[in-house]
């Protein structure tokens, strides 16, 4: 079957805008393969990326408040050291969400690593 140019469209939409738009149109697409891997992908993507998230979270608790909360130059040191790495995983995380988004608009059946395999098991349902 070939896709239309809005299967691509919708596809881009599911790693644009995230996990919630992604299982409505997973939901509501769900006679077009296209649109349904891109979004299985995309929602695996975002709950893949609250994983890593909250570990980081973990990690910024632990060295800002034990290891930082010694004297305020600590505190302060290890407050910028964690605000730099959350800024450069979301800026990691946007990039990647950009580039799949252009890849899927640009009708690619790219397969993330891991996440697609999933991402198989859940459209064959």
């Amino acid at each position: 079957m070939v896709e239309d140019r809005d299967s691509y469209i919708f596809g881009a939409i599911g790693y644009i805008f995230g996990i919630m738009i992604a299982l409505i149109l997973f939901i509501v697409k769900k006679d077009d393969q296209y649109v349904k891997y891109h979004t299985a992908q995309a929602i695996l993507f975002d709950i893949f990326v609250m994983f890593v998230s909250s570990f980081i979270a973990i990690a910024a608790f632990a060295l800002v408040f034990v290891i930082g909360g010694a004297n305020f130059l600590g505190f302060f040191a290890s407050f910028w050291i964690v605000w730099i790495v959350v800024m450069a995983f979301s800026l990691v995380m946007f990039v990647l969400r950009l580039f799949f988004a252009w890849k899927a608009y640009n009708g690619s059946r790219f397969r993330l690593p891991i996440i697609s395999s999933f991402a198989d098991k859940i459209i064959i349902k």
